[in-house]
């Protein structure tokens, strides 16, 4: 993390699921591929996925990252006696 700002640590999701990362210390910030100005963004990411803000502090830029790893979501079959799939859940809330 930069000595004049600092973001949210990296960070574990599930597939589909949604996550705010945020950058805090400095006076405006830039987050990279066009996602916005602000302190904090929501990021949905399908993959793992590095985030990068410039974070500038009285004219001091400073570069930092946060990583958001995706889990997916695995598939559950339920069986019945005769061994064929009487259900399938395409996801798993714990």
């Amino acid at each position: 993390n930069g000595e004049n700002g600092t973001v949210t640590p990296d960070t574990d999701i599930c597939a589909d699921d949604t996550t705010t990362i945020s950058a805090s210390g400095g006076d405006s910030y830039l987050w990279r591929n066009g996602l916005g100005t602000t302190a904090s963004i929501d990021v949905s990411p399908d993959q793992t996925t590095s985030y990068y803000v410039e974070i500038n502090h009285n004219g001091c830029i400073v570069e930092d990252s946060v990583e958001v790893s995706v889990t997916l979501k695995p598939d559950v079959e339920f069986f019945n006696s005769s061994e064929s799939p009487i259900q399938t859940v395409p996801e798993l809330s714990l």
